[in-house]
């Protein structure tokens, strides 16, 4: 007796350690990136513990935990999906969550999805698939996760990677459609098209989520290519990759090869099946090389150092307004990672706050908002024409925001400016997308208005105002673009300026105080106040902040000269 109740006195101690409440010292473990404290900032705005109720933060603490693998928080999130706290309501995202959970023996997650699997929520409903999850719980219960998760995995549906895509695509993309056509049933077949794009494209994240983790290399070195400055590395399964390794160094690489370890594969779909997208090979002797990216022959990675998660005061209290701005279409691109170049410092953030300020702050609704981060060549075309695609179909009635923040460049001859892709460099324009060729594209659209936010630098420099990587002339000077119809361009810089970071405030100067603006004036504010205030703000820190000048310009159609000021963003 006295053992048990000595047991009892250490679980209701636990309990009472683990329930914390907010603290600036949680704050500050969450924003320095430990997962475990951002699953208990989220608890905490979820419950109100030491803070207000506010679920919004609770759905962004726990997405910040998840990617970094915290079990726990699958469940939370995927709650909030399921009862649309904080997120739009959405119970299938809710049993993609739940099954992640389970999958790692979670025993809230595995409960969720007997409930979902029984009442058939989110997922087709399945008595038997029900009864066996349930079986799983109580073996959790017991402590036998061994035989508890043998039942999640003959119950959850597996994806193998000898399961083609195609096919699992199909059934993701029926079963998401077939949830969203039952709370859509009203919508028009155009918007149903934009809807399955949207799924298939969304099916390729899924599938490679669920893979990547059972995927086993077994890499085979062969020769060195003089030509390309790398080994021909041989996959079964992937087939040939060229590993960047310096002529140097060839010898001691070979040389080490069967001591290597492999870091940080990344995936994707590529002609409607499994590609490896990118690796870093790490030796014993200290140095990394790089598949797919730009590593430098050092024992860092060759880029900046990351910089930690900052919650800038933008980023929180973000107004919320009506959802009524229902034809206003966005589309936003945030390219930080660069394949053959530094990273774009800041630009993710800057593009998940932006999309986060249309939906919340101007009202529009979330599937009028697309985020394309790290995007392509391909990407930018594809969202750029489903974007014309859908516009159009209002006649005329519709309006239309684009923001982009990444690197950008020029030609040195011609003076055209290009934003740069993730898989682009500044030595073949071709790698990139010309900006006077996305001015017309959009002018092309039958809107009512059209507005291109650019936090970015068009000279060929990152944003601390180093050349980039692949830029060998130096600082470019290329032309401003000229927009023509129903179009206005807010640009971050002069021509030859850099677009600067504000680490800080974890953001883009531009976007910082274009975020700032809205958050004051609660998405309430003309273009004209707009404009005059974020040029403003932007020229004063760059002076006092990084002794340089950043001069945000604002470009108009001539149709539009003398009527643009008044126009209001909601």
């Amino acid at each position: 007796m006295k053992r048990i109740f000595l047991f009892l006195i250490l679980v209701m101690t636990t309990c009472v350690v683990s329930a914390q409440t907010y603290s600036e010292e949680l704050l500050k473990k969450a924003q320095g990136g430990d997962a475990v404290a951002m699953d208990e900032l989220g608890r905490c705005y979820h419950s109100g513990l030491g803070i207000g109720k506010n679920d919004r933060e609770a759905v962004r603490w726990w997405t910040e935990a998840c990617r970094k693998g915290v079990v726990s928080a699958y469940n939370s999130l995927g709650n909030c999906y399921e009862k649309g706290l904080g997120v739009a309501k959405s119970p299938a995202q809710a049993v993609e969550l739940y099954m992640k959970g389970a999958r790692s023996g979670d025993r809230a997650a595995i409960l969720s999805l007997v409930a979902c699997y029984r009442e058939g929520r989110g997922v087709g409903q399945d008595p038997s698939k029900a009864n066996m999850l349930d079986a799983a719980v109580h073996l959790v219960e017991a402590g036998d996760m061994s035989r508890a998760l043998n039942f999640v995995s003959r119950a959850l549906p597996v994806v193998r990677q000898d399961k083609s895509y195609e096919s699992f695509a199909r059934e993701y993309v029926a079963q998401a459609m077939s949830d969203w056509s039952a709370e859509n049933d009203e919508a028009t077949d155009s918007l149903r098209n934009v809807k399955s794009n949207e799924l298939n494209l969304k099916a390729e994240r899924v599938y490679v989520d669920l893979v990547k983790d059972d995927i086993r290399l077994n890499l085979t070195l062969k020769e060195y290519n003089e030509e390309r400055k790398a080994f021909l590395v041989l996959d079964p399964q992937f087939g040939e990759i060229f590993v960047q390794v310096s002529e140097e160094d060839a010898d001691q690489f070979a040389r080490y090869w069967l001591q290597h370890e492999e870091e940080e594969p990344t995936f994707g779909i590529e002609q409607g099946h499994l590609a490896l997208k990118s690796l870093i090979i790490k030796m014993p002797y200290g140095k990394r090389y790089g598949y797919g990216v730009d590593l430098k022959d050092d024992t860092a990675s060759g880029k900046e150092p990351a910089v930690p998660v900052i919650v800038s005061d933008v980023d929180v209290d973000i107004p919320v307004n009506p959802t009524d701005n229902d034809k206003t279409f966005v589309v936003v691109f945030a390219n930080e990672r660069y394949r053959r170049d530094a990273d774009s410092e800041c630009s993710l953030r800057d593009g998940e706050i932006f999309a986060r300020y249309c939906h919340e702050t101007l009202g529009i609704p979330e599937k009028n908002i697309r985020f394309a981060p790290n995007a392509t060549l391909n990407d930018i075309r594809y969202e750029l024409r489903r974007l014309k695609n859908a516009v159009n179909e209002y006649g005329g009635n519709a309006e239309i925001i684009v923001y982009y923040s990444g690197h950008g460049m020029a030609d040195l001859r011609t003076r055209e400016a290009y934003i740069l892709p993730s898989d682009g460099f500044c030595e073949d324009l071709k790698t990139g997308y010309k900006l006077d060729d996305l001015c017309d594209e959009l002018s092309l659209c039958r809107s009512r208005s059209t507005l291109l936010f650019l936090d970015s630098s068009f000279a060929g420099v990152r944003r601390d105002g180093a050349t980039l990587e692949t830029n060998r002339n130096g600082r470019l000077m290329p032309r401003q673009c000229v927009p023509s119809g129903k179009m206005m361009v807010f640009a971050a810089a002069e021509n030859d300026e850099t677009a600067y970071v504000y680490r800080e405030k974890g953001h883009g100067a531009f976007t910082y105080f274009l975020l700032k603006k809205l958050q004051q004036t609660r998405g309430e504010v003309t273009l004209g106040d707009l404009s005059k205030y974020v040029a403003r703000a932007v020229r004063e820190q760059a002076w006092v902040g990084w002794r340089s000048h950043q001069t945000p310009r604002t470009l108009v159609a001539i149709t539009l000269s003398h009527v643009w000021r008044p126009i209001r963003l909601r």
